[in-house]
């Protein structure tokens, strides 16, 4: 069967990662990556059941979240309206209430939002989602992390975030969207190959995009490309242990209290 990249439409995409019935097809042009099979957006949603958020109320969490908060703030001014698209149990939202911004969020879980709203008493949205959810230029910010490699509707999807931005005649004070997701071009998935972490996700991610294909979509979608740089993420030693199922070291960082010690691993997304 041939496939087409659903960036720039190269019909020689190449395996770099089976697992199953499902396989990673990669194209050379633009260095999109793509799952196959790739899930309708019904098949997708059903993946997010309140199992899935369990993992992501651990502290490591918390503070990945700080930290995108903390790059965020910078960018803004105070009382800034900012949407929170696909940020789940909120750990974003809880950092950046502190910080007196106007705050909604959207999720396709009904779990998440209704936390979310119990939690932090703020605008919460679930699907039907179209352009019309919000208003025109509602937002001053749209933040949208580790989000965009699970939507079968990317470009759908940034193309209303165009629509619900501020258009402002002095291009540096109009909205700003930010985004993290996996690089299918990062330095260790070159590095480690079929065994990088990068691949372990699937179903539930299904695109992965590198620097030259995001930069694509953005733009198609009517953006401007500000920034794209090397992102990573905070766990713990238990965290890490656990994912990779090195239960001694495990509990050898139990015995020894250093369990909750974290480090920052600048690698895999952007």
């Amino acid at each position: 069967m041939t496939y087409s990249c659903l960036i720039c439409q190269n019909q020689k995409l190449f395996k770099v990662y089976e697992q199953g019935s499902y396989r990673i097809m990669k194209c050379p042009n633009c260095g999109f990556g793509v799952l196959d099979p790739y899930p309708t957006i019904e098949q997708a949603n059903t993946i997010y059941s309140p199992d899935y958020f369990d993992d992501k109320k651990s502290p490591d969490f918390i503070k990945d979240a700080t930290r995108k908060y903390n790059y965020v703030n910078k960018h803004l001014q105070a009382s800034s309206k900012i949407l929170d698209f696909g940020g789940g149990v909120g750990d974003f939202v809880g950092v950046a209430k502190k910080g007196g911004y106007q705050l909604y969020a959207y999720d396709v879980s009904t779990y998440a939002m209704e936390h979310v709203h119990k939690t932090f008493n703020i605008p919460t949205h679930t699907p039907p989602l179209s352009v019309d959810l919000f208003s025109k230029s509602q937002f001053d910010a749209i933040v949208a992390f580790d989000v965009i490699e699970h939507l079968p509707n990317f470009r759908e999807v940034l193309n209303f975030f165009y629509v619900w931005l501020t258009e402002k005649s002095e291009p540096k004070q109009s909205g700003k969207l930010f985004m993290t997701m996996p690089n299918i071009d990062s330095w260790d998935t070159k590095l480690m190959g079929k065994y990088s972490y990068g691949y372990k996700k699937i179903p539930q991610h299904i695109n992965y995009f590198s620097p030259q294909s995001i930069s694509i979509v953005a733009k198609e979608a009517g953006f401007t490309v500000d920034e794209i740089k090397l992102w990573g993420f905070e766990r713990s030693l238990d965290f890490v242990f656990s994912k990779l199922k090195l239960e001694r070291l495990r509990h050898i960082t139990h015995q020894l209290g250093i369990a909750n010690l974290t480090f920052y691993y600048p690698m895999h997304d952007m």
